[in-house]
């Protein structure tokens, strides 16, 4: 299986900008048309590509009206053959994303400590170029596996101390608590939050993934611990 390196509920905190590379969040987009090709209307689409993807021909013929009905005809069918390009690929990929997370009092009972991480109704904002996906924070990427009770980093209790002692300010006695988790998962659904409806329209996207596992690192992206089978 390929890799890939890459937020209604509480909103995640992605280490970089964006927690999806805009060429792929692009080609979540079409994948997202893809499924609904048959209700858009072709002349708009048509258009929305020369518009968006040659748009020195579209100046070209967009204020005669002969030249413009041939060459939306001829821009349709560019249309379709780009919503398909990728569109295998997508489900058969593993994609990564990184969290800054944070660890919380450590568990007596249970021998680690609780993770700030996923949970059922937390999303992770991202965007792209605006071809198709838009060029800011609309779309969603959530998790259909999230499970709170995953979130934990088993450590006994003496390594725990040390560890916690690690990072603790001389001058303040405050613990760093902040840490990286690498999340890599697969896609299960994406659908769009909005419809087309003009040439020069971007979409909203809702990505829905499965976790495969996730790789919890210090903030000197060295590996502490893996949540295997999430």
């Amino acid at each position: 299986m390929k890799k890939i390196t890459l937020f209604t509920g509480i909103i995640l905190l992605c280490i970089n900008l964006n927690a999806i590379d805009k060429k792929d969040a692009d080609n979540f987009g079409m994948f997202a048309l893809s499924n609904v090709v048959d209700t858009l209307d072709r002349d708009l689409m048509g258009e929305w590509y020369l518009y968006n993807f040659n748009s020195n021909k579209y100046r070209q013929v967009k204020n005669d009206e002969f030249e413009f009905h041939d060459t939306v005809q001829e821009g349709y069918k560019q249309f379709i053959k780009l919503v398909n390009l990728n569109k295998d690929k997508i489900k058969n990929t593993e994609y990564k994303t990184t969290l800054k997370i944070e660890f919380n009092e450590y568990d007596f009972k249970n021998e680690g400590f609780p993770l700030d991480l996923i949970a059922e109704n937390s999303y992770i904002p991202f965007y792209g170029s605006d071809k198709p996906t838009c060029n800011y924070a609309q779309s969603e990427l959530s998790f259909d596996n999230a499970n709170t009770s995953k979130n934990f980093l088993p450590i006994k209790k003496e390594d725990a101390s040390k560890f916690v002692k690690s990072r603790k300010s001389n001058y303040s006695g405050e613990i760093n608590r902040s840490l990286l988790a690498v999340i890599t998962y697969t896609i299960n659904s994406i659908d769009l939050k909005n419809t087309i409806t003009n040439y020069s329209e971007c979409v909203y996207l809702k990505v829905k993934g499965n976790i495969k596992n996730v790789d919890i690192l210090d903030l000197n992206n060295q590996k502490i611990f893996t949540i295997e089978n999430y």
